[in-house]
């Protein structure tokens, strides 16, 4: 097993402890995601952050995972935990193949709500075996047919608008003005995978492999 700091950010003012809490997590990390690619490196950054648990992720490519970590947040031992939790949704993102790099390394994405799945999936598994609690997955505040007005919005935008239109990808995934609605893809996306999970009895762990086709189908 071999986790490594990617060389552009060894000197960055957080790559020590993401490394050291990496490397002590990589073991159940590894249980949890055996597919998951090794040798993997470390891209340690400042993007990403999300302010609410003090870390942040994406998936770079099927061997480089981004990773921010903010070290003047309070709440240490948290945080440390929301570490854990980042590490598993991004090596679940790799599995999936939801990330950049190598477009024949991907996985199909048809619009944004195929994305919204596969994010809700990796939130969920967070979840559940970080025990952690992930706000961008949490679509308690939202009636149903909010969720349901929001899915047809996602199925409207094709992937490559999502991508490519300047604006859409943090209109949808983090914050949209036009009605203050935050994480519309990771809340419809925990919402949609839940009513899966329900209706098929499955384990979370097991949509890893699955397709966002697959999992709609379903539904």
């Amino acid at each position: 097993m071999t986790l490594s700091l990617h060389p552009e950010t060894l000197h960055h003012p957080a790559a020590a402890t993401v490394l050291q809490y990496a490397q002590e997590f990589e073991p159940k990390v590894r249980e949890l995601l055996p597919e998951l690619t090794d040798p993997l490196e470390l891209y340690v950054t400042d993007d990403f952050m999300i302010p609410e648990v003090g870390v942040g992720g994406f998936s770079w490519s099927d061997t480089i995972m981004s990773l921010s970590f903010d070290m003047d947040f309070p709440a240490k031992a948290a945080q440390k935990q929301q570490l854990f939790g980042t590490l598993l949704h991004e090596g679940f993102h790799i599995i999936q193949g939801h990330h950049g790099g190598d477009t024949s390394k991907q996985s199909e994405h048809r619009h944004i709500l195929d994305n919204a799945i596969y994010e809700g999936a990796a939130t969920i598994f967070e979840q559940k075996y970080a025990g952690v609690h992930a706000p961008w997955g949490d679509y308690s505040a939202l009636s149903t047919e909010e969720l349901e007005s929001i899915k047809v919005q996602l199925e409207n935008v094709t992937n490559k608008q999502y991508r490519t239109v300047e604006g859409l990808w943090e209109k949808y995934a983090f914050y949209d003005p036009d009605d203050t609605i935050r994480w519309k893809v990771y809340r419809t996306g925990a919402w949609l995978v839940e009513k899966y999970l329900a209706k098929t009895g499955d384990d979370i762990r097991n949509l890893r492999t699955k397709s966002a086709r697959e999992i709609l189908e379903v539904l």
